[in-house]
């Protein structure tokens, strides 16, 4: 099987032409309480994800060169992700993700869990330090927000943490960014493969 570069920009338009053309309506955006008065996306309907047309991506982080994040190392007891930084194979579907869009928010639904409809989440509310794990796909803690490069957890915003997805290229986790400088350690690319 061959890995090829894929921008995800290009990528995710394409998929919401393909949604576009076969779901004739989105649904809106939910609205927390007026205290926080922040919008947070709507979950996914079930008939949303019984819909997906989108490809299987694997997710690389560009700080560990041939490695890529995977689902096998899934604690059942917690859902937590224990090492789930591998050498990349692109026929292991546990380094498969289906990636959808919402709006300007993304998931990444586990290829090797999908059965139940599982999705790269925050699984603690510490946004600081937390090994990432697998959510239901309607959970508020499975929304990322895409800067083109790193993913933040809108849970975490929504907690006033500003927390993106790290690895240490063995943990995949959520840190805390507040005054701090982005690095490689929190940037990602996806791979589509053939």
């Amino acid at each position: 099987m061959m890995i090829r570069f894929t921008y995800l920009a290009s990528a995710l338009s394409l998929a919401a032409a393909q949604k576009a053309s076969k779901t004739p309506t989105t649904p809106s955006p939910k609205t927390l309480s007026p205290k926080t008065a922040k919008t947070i996306p709507a979950p996914m309907s079930l008939q949303a994800k019984s819909s997906k047309t989108g490809a299987n991506y694997i997710i690389a982080p560009f700080s560990c060169p041939r490695d890529c994040i995977g689902a096998h190392g899934l604690i059942l007891a917690t859902m937590e992700l224990d090492d789930a930084v591998t050498t990349c194979d692109a026929s292991d579907e546990d380094q498969m993700w289906k990636v959808h869009q919402f709006e300007t928010y993304i998931k990444f639904e586990s290829a090797a869990h999908n059965d139940g409809g599982m999705c790269l989440a925050v699984i603690d509310d510490n946004c600081n330090g937390e090994n990432l794990g697998l959510a239901d796909c309607e959970d508020a803690r499975t929304y990322w927000y895409n800067t083109g490069g790193q993913f933040f957890s809108t849970y975490c915003w929504e907690q006033s943490t500003p927390a993106v997805m790290s690895t240490d290229c063995t943990d995949l986790t959520v840190e805390d960014t507040s005054g701090l400088t982005l690095t490689t350690s929190e940037t990602f690319m996806l791979l589509g493969s053939d």
